[in-house]
């Protein structure tokens, strides 16, 4: 072994394992191994001896109990109350929404959690008395009957919380702001205003009722785990500033020809981004959620929260649905629950378009809107044209629906197809506007008006138009909404049609 030579058959025949099982092949006998100091042999208690093992055991039984005696000296718990440290685990609260939480644990069986080196109840002291008024206090704001108050189930496994630092004499709903209640017509912008000014209320000897707002959402992990998955601090003024600024985002549309989209309230925000639609128009799966419910309150309160993200799983929506709604608006067959759904799209849009500056003064001069607005215009002349001359025989898609998928991949080659398809339905409408016809949905100047607004949209692309390869996730929810937007020019008078009809 001092030589180094073949040191593996030293080795080997210095020490021998044996075999545990003369059957086995493999299965060897296990080796120790122990690493002595020159020091410690030197001092008479090397490794490998009784003297050694005796002294390490009395060091550990000494660290030990001076660890007890430091633990039951006096402590001051996380809010500054003094109390003497305590074995016992946390409090249990059972909520009415379907919880059972524990307040705080720190589990000693998970590793990763013992890496500041502290446990348990050393990881977060808590006096006894604190940790009674904590669990009293979330025990009234999950109770069920603080629900719609204090608190709201937002998904199956999951509750938001919203309570003040002081409560109101006279009760106030915490959460309204954040869903809409059984009453469908009160809208987000009025629930808000009420709301604020129901905070704001004063009382003898204070400021208001509410200096500071504690939000925080809880999410069942599993049977043994629940997760606090957001939580913020908020006021009234900052609550009333958000506010406004949500409104005016789902605001930043044009007009449609349907009523105008509603303001969303912020935990309908995760329904239109989990809606994965087929082209048929039905939705793919309602069981794939990959945004949590609670991701609209984040996009309230966070004015610098970035959505990107969200933008671009809209304008996939957007380019899955686009032709059928396109088909729908064109053929005036808007059912209720479809008319909300797109206009739930057409309100988010807007609000992430305001919050990444894009004002609808802006977008709706850009190439994607006007590119969306002439899709539309084809359809519109094409229904016009299988109603007169087709007896209201109408293919499955219309011209401008067929061509709204590859219009966002390769804009200026369907552009090219696009007037190539177009060219009989605007060749007769140039002749047919002259007719005079007055009969119901086969009127005569309303093709000279779809003919007019497709000269001046192709005028306006002109003046806009840009060498681009494919639309991005902003300009693709641009065409959509130019698509459904209604055109910049009203319709005619019957009067007034007829005049233009007799000048030309």
């Amino acid at each position: 072994l001092e030589r180094k030579d073949q040191t593996s058959l030293a080795l080997s025949v210095l020490f021998y394992q044996g075999k545990k099982d003369k059957s086995a092949e493999d299965d060897y006998g296990s080796l120790s191994v122990a690493f002595d100091s020159v020091k410690l042999i030197e001092n008479g208690t090397p490794a490998v001896s009784e003297r050694f093992v005796c002294e390490l055991n009395q060091c550990l039984l000494t660290a030990n109990t001076a660890q007890h005696a430091e633990s039951r000296v006096n402590l001051n718990d996380a809010f500054g109350i003094p109390f003497q440290a305590i074995e016992e685990p946390m409090p249990n609260v059972k909520l009415a929404g379907g919880f059972d939480v524990t307040l705080r644990t720190m589990f000693k069986e998970q590793r990763c959690q013992t890496r500041y080196g502290k446990i348990e109840n050393a990881s977060y002291p808590i006096s006894p008395q604190m940790r009674m008024d904590l669990q009293a206090a979330l025990e009234w704001a999950g109770s069920s009957e603080q629900k719609d108050t204090t608190w709201i189930n937002t998904d199956k496994n999951e509750v938001l919380f919203a309570y003040p630092s002081s409560l109101p004499k006279q009760p106030v709903s915490f959460t309204a702001i954040f869903k809409q209640n059984c009453d469908k017509s009160i809208a987000f912008s009025s629930q808000a205003k009420q709301f604020i000014q129901e905070l704001k209320q004063k009382e003898i000897g204070t400021d208001s009722n509410a200096k500071r707002i504690t939000i925080f959402v809880l999410r069942k992990i599993d049977k043994a785990r629940t997760k606090v998955v957001y939580t913020r601090q908020t006021d009234p003024c900052e609550l009333e500033k958000c506010s406004e600024e949500w409104t005016l985002g789902c605001a930043n549309l044009p007009p449609f020809p349907f009523e105008t989209p509603k303001t969303l309230y912020p935990l309908d925000i995760a329904d239109v981004l989990n809606r994965f639609w087929k082209q048929s128009g039905e939705v793919a799966t309602d069981k794939f959620k990959p945004v949590p419910q609670y991701h609209g309150i984040e996009i309230l309160m966070d004015s610098k929260l970035s959505v990107s993200a969200d933008l671009h799983r809209l304008s996939e929506s957007a380019m899955s649905i686009g032709s059928f709604f396109g088909n729908l608006s064109a053929k005036n067959a808007w059912s209720q629950p479809m008319q909300k759904k797109a206009k739930d799209m057409l309100a988010l849009m807007g609000l992430l378009f305001y919050r990444e500056r894009i004002g609808k003064e802006k977008y709706m001069e850009s190439l994607p809107y006007l590119y969306g607005q002439l899709l539309k215009a084809a359809d519109e002349l094409h229904a016009l044209y299988c109603k007169v001359v087709r007896n209201g025989e109408v293919p499955p898609q219309f011209v401008g629906g067929a061509l709204f998928q590859s219009a966002a991949e390769a804009p200026i080659r369907t552009l090219n197809i696009l007037s190539q398809r177009i060219m009989p339905y605007y060749s007769w409408a140039k002749s047919y506007r002259l007719k005079g016809i007055m009969e119901a949905d086969k009127e005569s100047w309303r093709a000279g008006w779809l003919y007019r607004i497709c000269e001046q949209i192709v005028d306006k692309l002109q003046n806009s138009w840009a060498p681009q390869t494919r639309f991005s996730d902003e300009e693709k929810a641009q065409l959509f909404i130019g698509y459904l937007a209604a055109f910049p020019k009203k319709e005619q008078s019957e009067k007034n049609s007829k005049e233009d009809s007799t000048n030309e």
